[in-house]
């Protein structure tokens, strides 16, 4: 996880908060042009700079959490928006709005990806379901050390 600069206000938090999103944002999308490019060498390092990112947002929320809690402020969603329309500056509402959109867009991204993946492991099953029906036929040979045809010298499972 990086080091987080210590921030005072509701406002610097938020801010800081939108920016981490953004990079996830970017890095979501970087991950689904290694997806589609099927540039799998890349993808272990856009994983750790995802999990690094993940981790300090999680440590942004607990500390907006304790923010708030210490303002008496229910710190879900609902609570932020109420504290918001009575008392945050014009420049955090922005922000919030932000810090919503880019979550909807992030988890967007992360579904796209998660299809990229799923389909990539489908061909790659089909594709090793091929080469091991493939090896086992080309790997038989007779006694006389010819290759055969597949079955001519197989016996079925439990005979003998």
């Amino acid at each position: 996880m990086n080091a987080q600069p210590r921030v005072q206000t509701i406002d610097d938090l938020l801010a800081l908060e939108a920016r981490s999103l953004r990079a996830v944002t970017a890095v979501l999308y970087a991950e689904q042009r290694a997806l589609k490019n099927r540039a799998a060498d890349d993808l272990p390092a856009l994983a750790e700079q995802k999990g690094d990112l993940y981790g300090d947002l999680a440590a942004m929320e607990r500390q907006r959490q304790m923010f708030f809690s210490r303002l008496g402020v229910h710190p879900g969603q609902t609570g932020m928006q109420d504290w918001l329309a009575r008392q945050g500056s014009h420049a955090a509402r922005e922000t919030w709005n932000e810090i919503l959109q880019l979550a909807r867009e992030a988890r967007d991204v992360n579904v796209v990806n998660g299809k990229l993946i799923d389909e990539q492991m489908q061909t790659n099953r089909q594709a090793l379901s091929v080469l091991c029906a493939a090896s086992e036929r080309a790997g038989s040979y007779g006694p006389d050390g010819r290759p055969v045809a597949f079955g001519r010298y197989s016996r079925q499972l439990g005979s003998a």
